[in-house]
């Protein structure tokens, strides 16, 4: 049972919930290739842009986003804000700024191709901070560049954030690995950097570098993300804080936004929620919730996910009290879930009648003596010879005597030893230990895919229980090749036993 499972029902057990998660749904607003996306949303406007593979869509929510005339792979875009607000796009072939009328025009950032090479940009009150392999630049009106300070180091740079303060704005990087942070102080049409420094997060993670920075989420001042955890800073407060949220085994964080009143979490196996980064998280509506989210985008009511191949806007959705809602029928001769995790688990060997008779015969091998046989064997030969003279008759003989003696031994001895300290703690014991946790995390990945193809494919056959003829026939034909395709994915899980039990239903 995955770890997320067990905390809520400890929970319930103690008659304790956690907060409970906003209830939205999914609408698609726009198709995307499948690979690198980069989502940006402009307030002001309610326009939208979207970058991926193929190019760049913008356009507002609702209506028919219109491409522009830009080449290449889009790594990130995000708008600047101002009198007119406008576009930056970060390509392959190099930084681009889009007017309102959709001209491009290149931006040159500095001499070198580590410079054109941008990753990330952050934009804050028309300030503009680029993340770029030469390191980070910025720019109070798009035009002029400098580096955000001389003391951080020209490396590559992987995230860049901003925030708007009393003196100016906060900028913080991720360089070579490390996060750096300055403050910068308006001068004329540029800045002047001050209180430039490595920032130093006790408990961080050390086996991954940090991947992403943001201000003032989830009750946080500043957030530092990790692939596995969160380095938290309190408002006012000089100390940070290492939290490691409760999410699918193995998902590795990627982006954090708030919307919708609470903080968003996107990983590469889904997407989570939570009032507060202390909170419990909670995975969010499918399909989102269960695919991997390219990138987050949120600002107030209003959030955007790049997932599986759309983008997806969040909406509000009404909950009706738990006893006007309709029970989830269940379809005829689908097995329970325990059925189905025990033949998943069956088919993968990864049961735990496995671990026991490994630790019971480690137990036992204590008991179990050394055996050794030694077998010798040698041989011994002889010759004798002897020599003498004999005078007979008045002549002289000479006698000769010779002797061969031969001879074979045979030795076998078998031995019994016993190591009586091995019976009190076997050494390989810690070997069986280890193997057993590696096992229990294998469980808790196959039990959560399982479990999400389960009620994910129980969900699709709800609603077209209950949507009946009131649903579209291009929106039936979609959610029975979706349920159809859930299906398949629990028969591989199960080696079969799944297509076996549930009754074949044709359309």
């Amino acid at each position: 049972m995955p770890v997320a499972t067990r905390i809520a029902l400890v929970l319930a057990w103690l008659g304790l919930t956690p907060a409970a998660a906003p209830a939205v749904g999914w609408r698609i607003v726009t198709p995307i290739s499948e690979g690198r996306v980069a989502l940006a949303f402009d307030p002001g406007s309610g326009r939208l842009a979207v970058g991926d593979a193929r190019g760049l869509v913008i356009g507002t929510p609702g209506e028919a986003l219109r491409r522009v005339p830009l080449r290449g792979p889009v790594r990130d875009v995000a708008f600047v804000a101002g009198a007119a607000s406008w576009l930056l796009a970060a390509t392959d072939a190099g930084l681009f700024r889009i007017d309102a009328g959709a001209s491009l025009r290149a931006i040159a950032l500095a001499p070198g191709h580590a410079a054109r090479e941008v990753v990330r940009i952050a934009t804050q009150s028309g300030a503009v901070a680029l993340a770029t392999a030469g390191g980070v630049f910025v720019s109070s009106e798009g035009t002029v560049w400098q580096r955000a300070s001389r003391r951080w180091p020209s490396d590559a740079a992987s995230a860049v954030a901003l925030r708007a303060s009393a003196s100016g704005f906060d900028c913080w990087a991720i360089v070579a690995g490390r996060v750096w942070s300055v403050e910068l102080h308006a001068v004329g049409g540029g800045f002047r950097e001050a209180d430039a420094r490595q920032l130093v997060l006790p408990d961080a993670p050390t086996g991954n570098g940090p991947v992403d920075v943001a201000f003032d989420i989830g009750g946080a001042d500043a957030v530092v993300l990790f692939a596995d955890a969160l380095a938290v800073r309190a408002e006012r407060e000089s100390e940070w804080r290492v939290l490691r949220p409760t999410l699918a085994p193995g998902a590795r964080i990627q982006r954090l936004v708030a919307a919708h009143g609470v903080a968003w979490l996107a990983t590469d196996r889904g997407l989570w929620s939570a009032p507060a980064l202390t909170e419990i998280w909670t995975r969010a509506a499918s399909p989102v919730g269960t695919r991997p989210v390219g990138d987050l985008v949120g600002h107030g009511e209003q959030l955007f996910a790049a997932s599986d191949t759309a983008v997806r806007e969040a909406h509000e959705r009404s909950r009706a009290p738990l006893d006007q809602r309709p029970a989830l029928p269940i379809p005829d001769g689908d097995p329970p879930i325990a059925a189905l995790q025990r033949a998943a688990l069956a088919y993968l060997d990864l049961e735990s009648a496995h671990i026991r008779a490994l630790r019971r015969g480690v137990e036992q091998r204590g008991w179990l003596p050394v055996v050794s046989l030694r077998v010798s064997g040698g041989g011994d030969r002889d010759r004798d010879v002897d020599f003498d003279e004999a005078f007979v008759s008045g002549e002289m003989r000479h006698l000769v005597d010779r002797s061969h003696t031969r001879s074979h031994d045979f030795d076998a001895s078998l031995t019994l030893s016993w190591d009586l300290g091995d019976v009190a703690y076997h050494p390989e014991a810690v070997d069986v230990s280890r193997e057993a946790r590696e096992v229990l995390k294998l469980r808790d990945d196959v039990l959560d895919e399982v479990n999400q193809l389960y009620f994910e494919r129980r969900a699709l056959l709800a609603q077209l229980a209950m949507g009946g003829a009131a649903l579209a026939p291009e929106e039936a034909l979609r959610l029975r090749l979706r349920a159809a395709e859930l299906a398949a994915g629990l028969d591989a899980w199960t080696g079969g036993w799944f297509d076996r039990v549930v009754p074949v239903r044709r359309p």
